[in-house]
């Protein structure tokens, strides 16, 4: 008789917003104590713990001493790497945890006639064969899934932990990612610990057993944000298992959901827009609450530009909200013309896109029309070049670059 938490796409590190962020931390150490609570024999996380390779160290140090605190009470966590996790340099925060002995790894494999053999770690405490497959970017471990053979005994408890998105499976693809056929997945597993769809799928495969998606733990994105405030649920599962699979719960993340205010742009004018966005934001009850305002369409004159976004975060600060995540991804207009590029050189190319750009699209500042606004903006695309150096802290490359661009734009302007 066992017990194990199956978490999958917690994405630490992958929100700006203070709130946001905290949220996704958060929610990761609510799992991690519940899964305490719950009495589990291990913890899979079936990949993307984290939002990059390498996300600033400070935001995650909770989640982090987390995770230490649940391998010293004896209960392993055991991982793969997600597409998110992925480095290609091999660089990443993840393998560090691995090395430390915080998160032990899944993926265990070695050549044999042209096929890849995957070895089982096998959990001390319930003697389950748990598999495991990492993810790429890209789905490139395709590649590596066709080769793929497992020769386990008949009379344990299986698990397959991997990290991609299987064809048919889903039916929300919301970042129309690449998948992989089903038969590339190995067979007769008991649990399929899947990863990387942002949607919640539990359901038994013949041939195959029992496949779940837990789906993200919290939200990385606002489409996952959206679906949260529409009153879609995320969470995690707790699943008890002997020779099969005797029962199956998933533990639902009680979070306080964002209030949505959707606005269809269709054939209206960015006054139009900002009126009924403040007409709207105006008649809510946002003390202490996070809201998503959601532009889409296509206007019929003026630039998406004039869509003031500074002023909406201001009428929401004042009235108390937790904060608010603005998004007009889908928001066009009619006015917005293809530029045609003449230069093939990636210098010039650059200085005729903002030149033209900025004549076409420049906004309510005219002093960005000119060689000014050009000068500026291929200052700041130089500056986004910059990588930080190894030996110096998250914090304190953010004030580099903060400082190092009020100096382009100019002191005042950038206040």
């Amino acid at each position: 008789m066992g017990r194990f938490s199956h978490i999958s796409d917690v994405h630490l590190g992958a929100f700006n917003d203070p709130y946001l962020r905290k949220r996704n931390i958060d929610s990761f150490i609510w799992a991690l104590e519940k899964s305490l609570e719950e009495n589990v024999d291990f913890i899979i996380i079936s990949g993307d713990l984290f939002n990059t390779p390498i996300p600033d160290v400070p935001q995650i140090t909770n989640a982090i001493k987390k995770m230490r605190e649940i391998v010293e009470r004896d209960i392993k966590i055991y991982a793969i790497y997600g597409s998110h996790d992925y480095s290609v340099t091999g660089s990443s925060i993840y393998s560090i945890l691995v090395a430390a002995g915080i998160i032990s790894d899944l993926h265990r494999s070695r050549e044999d006639n042209g096929k890849i053999v995957l070895e089982p770690v096998v959990d001390d405490k319930t003697g389950a064969y748990i598999y495991g497959m990492y993810a790429r970017k890209g789905a490139m471990e395709s590649e590596i899934f066709e080769k793929i053979t497992i020769n386990p005994p008949s009379d344990v408890f299986k698990i397959f932990a991997f990290h991609s998105a299987i064809s048919g499976i889903s039916k929300d693809m919301q970042f129309n990612m690449p998948e992989i056929p089903i038969s590339y997945i190995p067979k007769n597993m008991d649990y399929y610990a899947g990863g990387h769809i942002h949607e919640r799928i539990e359901m038994d495969l013949p041939e195959y057993g029992k496949m779940v998606y837990p789906g993200p733990l919290f939200a990385s994105t606002f489409v996952d944000l959206e679906k949260i405030a529409k009153g879609g649920s995320c969470g995690f599962y707790i699943v008890d298992f002997s020779k099969g699979i005797n029962k199956i719960e998933f533990i639902e993340n009680e979070i306080i959901r964002p209030e949505l205010v959707e606005i269809n742009a269709n054939g209206k004018i960015p006054e139009e827009i900002m009126r009924e966005a403040i007409s709207r934001i105006e008649a809510l009850q946002l003390d202490g609450r996070y809201l998503l305002l959601k532009i889409w369409g296509e206007l019929s004159s003026g630039r998406t530009s004039e869509v003031d976004r500074k002023k909406l975060i201001e009428i929401v600060k004042k009235k108390n909200a937790a904060g608010i995540n603005i998004n007009v991804s889908q928001l066009t207009s009619r006015e917005f013309k293809g530029i045609e590029i003449t230069n093939r050189n990636q210098g010039n190319i650059e200085l005729e896109i903002f030149e033209k750009f900025l004549k076409q699209y420049g906004g309510k500042n005219e002093s960005l029309i000119g060689e000014r606004g050009k000068n500026i903006a291929i200052s700041l695309l130089n500056l986004l070049r910059i990588e930080k150096n190894d030996n110096e802290s998250g914090p304190d490359f953010k004030n580099k670059i903060i400082n190092a661009t009020g100096k382009i734009i100019g002191e005042e302007e950038w206040k």
